[in-house]
């Protein structure tokens, strides 16, 4: 799936939970559910060095890493980022990460 498509099912998911334009949303309430679904993420992998390892449930860790993608796209939809504008944003970075590696950071 396209992220232009993920970013307008988003976008017709919260009009039609909130009843009203998504862009309306606020980016920190965005921010801070991505934060929190991040965490969920984290509780999903073997992070903890204290702890037995166990093994990681593929399924639930996606489910999370989506759950993560819907409040990502959410932010931007708030922000009205496009998904050319991340498209071209994300070859700009890879370009700049790309040349740091190169010249060693």
């Amino acid at each position: 799936m396209k992220l232009e498509t993920m970013l307008q099912l988003q976008k017709n998911l919260q009009f039609k939970l909130i009843k009203t334009d998504p862009k309306l949303g606020i980016p920190k309430e965005h921010i801070l559910a991505l934060i929190a679904e991040t965490l969920e993420v984290l509780n999903e992998l073997n992070w903890k060095p204290w702890k037995k390892p166990v093994p990681i449930n593929r399924e639930r860790l996606i489910f999370e890493l989506v759950d993560v993608l819907m409040f990502y796209c959410n932010l931007l939809n708030s922000l009205e980022v496009t998904a050319d504008e991340i498209e071209l944003a994300y070859y700009d970075k890879l370009d700049i990460v790309k040349k740091r590696e190169k010249e060693g950071y």
